[in-house]
């Protein structure tokens, strides 16, 4: 049976929309009512390629496949994208096998060459004021001006792009990823090229790792998740309270239930969610040990705090003369054996007995960076480095980083194929892998770092406290160069969060 072909021409963007009986080619259309099928910008999220007057093929975007680029996945195979131009072969490869770290390689014909086969062997001959230059094969492309494409710039682009009418319903999210050509990225319950459909949620399954999704009343759903995740679709890794290891001094971590909750089953004479402290009968009969003193936390917490010389949990063990730290500014702390003391080594630009005295100015005492980026002090000499804000880069945060000509307002969008984006909150989360086991909040459009980490995406160490976070409690002061807080009298502890009595 013959194919049968209808052609949608809209303001927005022109389909080939193919109803197929038969073969996927396009022989059957009359050359005398040919037009060029690229011409309509049919591959949504790619590149499209003529191979012959009656033929083309679409050459996708990382992250996107099918025949007409319209389909995502985020666990794309090598050659899915169908990377290789004017009919190269392409053979998926080992990334450390191949000589361009890429996952595929492309087997070009003769009178092409190049990594996807997009040069060309011949006589120049772009077109549209485009520019011809040489490349490493002997070979040529073609420099296209702004909104001018194709292998030889042939193709017009000045007209409206895919998205310039907002042309996906639902509140699917339009990205123009190479103009004019755009895809519409659709809510949970919706598919079509423009996100019209309405389909039942679970129709798509859309719940991830593994999920179970539940249809619920008319055409929603809801996904339940496999232990171990959690979010809407099952795409948040989740971490249980007996994995994070908080249960100290030989407690018994203890699982409730699925979703992960637990407790710490305490030994006896201690205390605490953690069972980091001894009870407060414990701390009053024991501490004086080797003259330690004895510190009640609301009366329901005991924790011994030990002279210089001593430590353990009841002060009953010799300290090193090292172990209390009392170089300043990363000294290195020398144990002096004859004398039982110690020694400190100052780095670069400091001196004095523990190191506290500064020489110079540093790098970070001029607060250089700009356009609110974080200064980082060297330990050893007095250099440093800004780490900038997203959208800024330089030494010292001053280049602003452009979208083609655009300048992106981070995070509400994001830098796609030189166009700043507006993105919903959860394919902001989506591009955006928070690391160290943070969790991307879709409503803020930021990481939540987990404890001692910070960054866009968690993926710093961070200090105690810093000059914007200051955590020091009960009055301490923070420290930023030592990375500590310095307690009033009469408290203790890392945040100064302990009364010692």
């Amino acid at each position: 049976m013959n194919n049968v072909f209808r052609w949608t021409i809209s303001l927005m963007v022109a389909f080939c929309v193919q109803t197929i009986h038969g073969s996927d080619s396009l022989m059957n259309v009359h050359l005398q009512n040919w037009t060029n099928p690229c011409q309509s910008n049919p591959c949504r999220a790619g590149k499209c390629e003529l191979i012959s007057k009656s033929e083309f093929t679409c050459h996708c975007s990382s992250y996107v496949h099918g025949r007409f680029c319209e389909k995502l996945n985020y666990a794309q195979q090598a050659c899915e994208s169908n990377p290789c131009y004017n009919r190269g072969l392409c053979s998926p490869v080992l990334a450390k096998e191949s000589p361009t770290n890429s996952t595929f390689m492309c087997l070009c014909p003769p009178e092409y060459a190049g990594v996807s086969c997009e040069e060309n062997l011949g006589e120049c001959a772009c077109q549209n004021n485009g520019t011809c230059y040489n490349t490493s094969n002997n070979g040529y492309k073609c420099s296209c001006p702004p909104m001018f494409n194709g292998s030889f710039c042939e193709y017009d682009y000045r007209n409206d792009t895919f998205c310039s009418l907002s042309p996906c319903k639902n509140n699917g999210t339009c990205i123009l990823i190479e103009p004019p050509a755009g895809i519409c990225l659709c809510q949970p319950g919706y598919v079509g090229d423009l996100c019209e459909k309405r389909v039942p949620f679970c129709e798509e399954n859309p719940c991830r790792n593994n999920g179970t999704c539940v249809p619920l009343d008319g055409v929603d759903g809801q996904c339940l998740c496999a232990p171990g995740y959690s979010g809407r679709l099952c795409e948040h890794t989740q971490k249980t309270f007996c994995s994070l290891e908080l249960c100290r001094n030989g407690s018994t971590c203890v699982v409730l239930n699925q979703t992960g909750d637990g407790f710490c089953l305490c030994p006896p004479d201690y205390a605490g969610p953690y069972c980091e402290y001894i009870t407060p009968a414990a701390c009053k009969k024991y501490c004086h040990t080797n003259q330690g003193k004895c510190a009640l936390i609301d009366n329901k917490y005991g924790r011994c705090v030990c002279p210089k010389d001593v430590t353990g949990v009841y002060c009953d063990i010799p300290l090193h003369p090292c172990a209390s730290n009392p170089c300043q500014n990363n000294g290195i702390c020398v144990h002096e054996v004859v004398s039982q003391t110690y020694k400190c080594l100052c780095t670069y630009g400091y001196s004095g007995i523990e190191c506290s005295e500064n020489l110079h100015q540093s790098f970070c005492s001029s607060n250089p960076c700009m356009n609110n980026g974080t200064c980082l002090q060297s330990p050893t000499t007095a250099d440093g480095l800004c780490r900038c804000e997203e959208g800024f880069s330089g030494k010292f945060c001053q280049e602003v980083i452009k979208c083609g000509e655009e300048q992106c307002q981070y995070p509400e969008e994001i830098c796609l194929a030189d166009s700043c984006v507006n993105v919903t909150g959860e394919l902001y989360c989506l591009l955006h892998e928070c690391q160290h086991g943070g969790k991307c909040d879709p409503i803020k459009r930021q990481c939540q770092c987990e404890k001692g980490f910070a960054g866009i995406n968690c993926e710093l160490n961070s200090l105690i406290c810093d000059d914007k976070n200051n955590i020091c409690q009960n009055n301490g002061t923070c420290l930023t160069i030592e990375n500590r807080c310095a307690c009033m009298n009469s408290f203790s502890g890392a945040y100064c969060e302990i009364l010692i009595e």
